[in-house]
């Protein structure tokens, strides 16, 4: 029979010290790396967006009014949500004004009544809505001119009734593209 072989731990080389602080270097990438996934996931899914640090252009908002932001943008994504809100359009623009309700109940009516200039518009069908479910609501309204002309220049102003109550306005300016600031 043979004698047992002793065990003797070996002394740790360079290779092996070297390779800690590399291990430590790998663990701090690999954590930046998965911040900036989560950062980049959340602005994806709209959880948080540089927009929410914007001013929104917003005239006025009724307090006690279960409307609680209204925005006009040239686009809107497919939830409703305004894309890259703005204030200043050209006339061959189509121009969405967003909102958004607290607690709307079925048969609850928005509307809204467009001020060109200093004179109100005649009302469309389009410039209403009735409310079919409850809850939480994100909708639109659209306004854009005819092929040939597109909208009259000046001074707009959307406002928008809730139950036949003023709740909101948003001011806004079509201009001929020289003339936007």
């Amino acid at each position: 029979m043979s004698a047992p072989s002793e065990y003797t731990p070996e002394e740790p080389t360079d290779s092996a010290s070297a390779t800690e602080p590399r291990l430590r270097l790998l663990v701090s990438v690999i954590a930046v790396m998965c911040v900036l996934a989560y950062v980049g996931f959340a602005l994806l899914a709209g959880v948080w967006t540089a927009a929410d640090d914007q001013a929104a252009p917003i005239a006025t908002i009724v307090s006690g009014q279960p409307i609680y932001e209204v925005q006009t943008a040239t686009y809107i994504d497919a939830e409703y949500q305004p894309v890259d809100p703005a204030d200043h359009f050209r006339p061959d623009n189509t121009i969405y004004i967003t909102y958004r309700v607290r607690a709307a109940a079925p048969g609850d009516v928005i509307r809204v009544v467009y001020i060109v200039n200093g004179a109100t518009q005649p009302e469309h069908p389009n410039d209403r809505d009735t409310f079919r479910r409850g809850g939480n609501v994100r909708g639109y309204f659209v306004i854009q001119g005819s092929v040939e002309h597109g909208l009259a220049t000046g001074d707009y102003r959307a406002e928008l009734f809730y139950n036949d109550a003023f709740a909101a306005a948003a001011d806004f300016t079509v201009a001929e593209e020289t003339q936007i600031k």
